[in-house]
């Protein structure tokens, strides 16, 4: 059958799942789930980014830039646990198992809605670490799946991770952290009429990976003989009881008498701790009033938990070239850290530069890169001067630390940039950039580093472009359009003349051989196409579903892949040494005197460190 445009709504409806696919790629983390509704004392949020493990990934994403607004993905990793104790003792067994989930911003989910009717997720991998004991201990999940997301608006869609961890031994005293290691997503995606695609996401916390933590009591604390202390006396009576001499025990490091104080009070009654004696007065009722007492010793100066230093990485993109003036390349770019902006840092050099005359960038009589002058959307750009007039030149490590020296947060001194060389098959390929915190930053948590301002040729600005194009396509055909043209255009007339038929793969490569040249000459001039010519083109591939295949391909192929950035590992502060704590419970009971009247919630003082009121015992 020869397709004619009068038919065009026929073919286009057909291929709205294809197109969807780039608009659902953000949302391929989530899936319906049951929220557990029993109460858990420990919940944590951690907001996360999820990146390309792949080129092939990443590029997909590049693409999508223009219906996800970004081309990562961020999530809200949740963490949760029913019994993980604030407080534990030697040689505890800690049921140190969390249910994990990840939910998506609602937006997204919304934009699927009517695009695409579901997705099958499988291969998830999770992992938690869990650092304070003896040796740092690594939980991991697998969830080979299927799982089948239901895109439905302003229904949240969670990803159930499931149980992660199991049971542990406090070995040691000190402090048990419970942490985020990676999550970690092997997705594979079967559309009728596109095909199967394979996409490879890893997700890493943005700032701080600290689900919970536990205290441990350390075997050279201080002790009380016995622990539970038993004393009486009758209604309105005193009970006393001198802790400092006779009861307390200095452990092998020197007691903080000062330490001494209440931590729980006791029902009814006053209880007080004066130079070191604890003294009960009894209310008029009899019964049982129990009162949790602690003291310290010092802290043992090996104790502390040391910190860590901040590592994140720059990942340089693979098919930066110098193989000719158009070939894929950055002309330069800048670095963001918190709200400040390095200047800009070149990956340029003039065509004249041969080593011994070599001028200088930004090229002279010309004006810096701005997002107004590279690639204007309706002009030519300050993008088609740097293309004839320089040649890629790769960046150093000293170049990227100078340019993070420079900002007023970093300063000289407190960072290190060494290079990556992580191509096998070209061992001197410098393939990133290590960057490591030190001096008055180490230690210590350190906003990211991310990419700011780009300047590539060809433009990313153009890819931005054809991107929305792409998502304005999607957007009409999951509200119900047929997302063509309002008027026939050129490619529409080109397609009836020759007769091509969407079946056909060699009038499909017809229309590439047509249309690539007119949309090349696009994107080199930065001169937009006739209104209509890209969505005329791109609905016309939809048929044989080989939109991202094809399309994607040879449109990352002409355009840099962009720098990532991410945190390798993340900074921390030293913990210091904590006191070495012990507790004990003092039980008055109370005889209650016949006759006496009964006096109901009588106050409660204390020391001035005396914390909280309840009933224990």
């Amino acid at each position: 059958m020869r397709v004619r445009p009068t038919r065009r709504s026929t073919r286009r409806r057909t291929g709205g799942a294809v197109l969807a696919i780039i608009a659902t790629l953000s949302m391929l983390l989530v899936t319906a789930t049951t929220t557990n509704s029993s109460a858990a004392p420990v919940s944590t949020s951690l907001p996360a980014t999820c990146r390309g493990l792949d080129a092939s990934t990443n590029d997909t994403l590049a693409l999508a830039k223009g219906l996800i607004g970004s081309d990562t993905v961020a999530i809200t990793l949740n963490a949760s646990a029913a019994d993980i104790p604030a407080n534990a003792a030697l040689d505890q067994e800690i049921n140190a198992t969390f249910n994990w989930s990840a939910k998506l911003g609602q937006d997204l989910v919304d934009k699927s809605v009517g695009l695409i009717p579901a997705i099958t997720v499988k291969d998830i991998n999770a992992q938690m670490i869990i650092k304070g004991l003896s040796a740092d201990t690594q939980f991991d999940t697998a969830i080979p799946g299927p799982i089948t997301i239901v895109p439905q608006a302003g229904v949240v869609q969670t990803l159930d991770l499931g149980a992660i961890g199991g049971p542990i031994t406090a070995t040691k005293g000190g402090i048990i952290t419970y942490r985020v290691g990676a999550v970690a997503l092997k997705i594979s995606l079967s559309v009728p009429g596109a095909g199967e695609f394979n996409l490879n996401l890893g997700c890493s916390v943005d700032g701080s990976n600290l689900i919970t933590k536990t205290s441990v009591r350390d075997p050279d604390a201080p002790t009380f003989t016995p622990e539970v202390i038993p004393l009486a006396t009758t209604s309105g009576g005193t009970a006393t009881v001198d802790l400092l001499n006779g009861v307390i025990t200095p452990g092998k490091t020197p007691l903080l008498p000062g330490s001494l104080e209440i931590v729980e009070q006791p029902s009814a009654g006053t209880a007080v701790i004066t130079n070191g004696v604890f003294s009960f007065t009894a209310p008029t009722a009899g019964g049982t009033y129990s009162t949790t007492v602690q003291v310290c010793g010092a802290p043992k100066d090996e104790a502390g938990t040391p910190g860590i230093s901040e590592e994140q990485t720059l990942t340089l993109g693979e098919n930066w070239s110098t193989d000719g003036l158009l070939a894929p390349r950055p002309v330069a770019f800048s670095l963001k850290v918190g709200d400040e902006e390095t200047a800009l840092i070149w990956t340029a050099k003039s065509v004249l530069d041969l080593g011994i005359f070599s001028p200088a960038v930004p090229l002279d009589g010309l004006p810096l890169p701005t997002p107004a002058n590279w690639a204007p959307e309706t002009t030519a750009g300050l993008v088609n001067d740097y293309a004839f007039a320089t040649v890629y030149k790769p960046t150093t490590a000293g170049t990227i630390q100078a340019a993070l020296e420079a900002l007023p947060s970093i300063g000289t001194g407190n960072v290190e940039v060494t290079e990556i060389r992580g191509n096998e098959a070209r061992p001197t390929l410098v393939t990133g950039f290590r960057i490591t915190y030190k001096g008055a930053l180490a230690e210590q948590d350190v906003p990211p580093v991310n990419l700011g301002q780009w300047y590539s040729v060809p433009p990313q600005e153009v890819l931005d472009r054809i991107s929305e194009a792409i998502a304005g396509i999607a957007g009409s055909l999951g509200g119900g359009g047929d997302g063509s043209p309002e008027e026939s255009t050129g490619f529409d007339a080109k397609a009836e003349a020759e007769g091509w038929d969407q079946s056909d793969p060699a009038d499909q490569q017809a229309a590439d051989d047509y249309f690539g040249p007119i949309w090349l000459n696009s994107i080199v001039s930065g001169s937009p196409l006739p209104d209509g010519e890209l969505q005329s083109y791109v609905l016309f591939k939809l048929n044989l579903g080989v939109l991202v295949p094809q399309i994607s391909s040879w449109l990352n192929s002409l355009f840099p892949q962009k720098i990532s950035a991410a945190t390798a590992t993340q900074g921390e502060a030293p913990e210091p040494p904590q006191p070495l704590c012990a507790q004990a419970i003092i039980d008055v009971t109370v005889t209650e005197v016949a006759g006496a009247a009964v006096t109901n919630g009588a106050s409660v003082a204390g020391t001035s460190t005396t914390r909280g009121i309840g009933f224990v015992g």
